[in-house]
């Protein structure tokens, strides 16, 4: 598949494998929407792809109405979204159970799990529309096995 002019939404593009993700679709030719809470952090990618067709767009992924406003903004610069990359993710030190409450778990459930259905929401009827289009969601090794990462984290990257 070429991804020339595919219209790419990466959500978690500030850092780590998401920034990575969005440096290298735009290199092979995709529109990339980048996306993230860091504006800061997206600013720079944008910099730093400023030979590609890169838009950046603050927006927190455990909010359903910043999914959707980050949509409808991929669409309004770039047309329909192509793919879907879900590659957020949060952690916190307070992973143990003798550390874990309901308000940390309810945060990295509602970024890490609920961030992919608002997200997913958003984009899959134009898809369906369509006929066309991919999600990708990274997930992590914490969910498969247990480690040191913390119930919520595994729970929410399975």
């Amino acid at each position: 598949m070429s991804l020339k002019d595919q219209v790419v939404l990466v959500i978690g593009a500030s850092s780590g494998i998401g920034r990575e993700t969005a440096a290298m679709l735009a290199r092979e030719g995709a529109r990339v929407v980048a996306s993230a809470r860091r504006q800061d952090r997206l600013l720079d990618l944008q910099r730093e792809l400023e030979a590609f067709p890169v838009a950046v767009l603050a927006a927190d992924a455990s909010k359903v109405e910043d999914m959707d406003r980050l949509v409808t903004f991929a669409r309004d610069t770039f047309g329909p979204v192509d793919v879907l990359v879900y590659v957020t993710g949060t952690n916190t030190p307070d992973r143990s159970m003798k550390r874990l409450t309901p308000p940390i778990w309810d945060m990295m459930i509602g970024v890490n799990l609920n961030g992919a259905y608002y997200a997913t929401q958003a984009v899959l009827p134009e898809m369906r529309t369509r006929g066309s289009g991919y999600l990708i969601y990274v997930s992590s090794v914490s969910g498969l096995a247990p480690d040191l990462s913390g119930a919520a984290y595994q729970a929410s990257k399975r």
